[in-house]
């Protein structure tokens, strides 16, 4: 796992309910492509970075899962559902 989620994750405000739509956005808007540098297809990286904030993120107390999901804009501008975490 890199240091750029980590940032990211870090600087999201307490309490910010985020999906893993907004984690990529984020990524790309601040030109870290560490996950998406490796030649998969998008929902690959989804599931890893996905993977990355339930492992390691929540595990560490930094987000907790939410009991529902988004209804958000991918990069492809489709609307999908989405697992949601809240930054603790």
């Amino acid at each position: 796992m890199g240091n750029s989620l980590r940032s990211i994750i870090m600087w999201l405000p307490f309490n910010t309910i985020f999906d893993t739509h907004t984690i990529i956005e984020l990524l790309l808007k601040t030109g870290i492509y560490e996950y998406l540098r490796k030649g998969d297809p998008l929902n690959v990286y989804h599931s890893r970075i996905s993977f990355d904030i339930s492992y390691y993120f929540a595990n560490e107390g930094l987000v907790e899962r939410m009991e529902y999901k988004s209804f958000s804009k991918n990069i492809n501008n489709n609307f999908n559902g989405c697992t949601c975490w809240r930054k603790l």
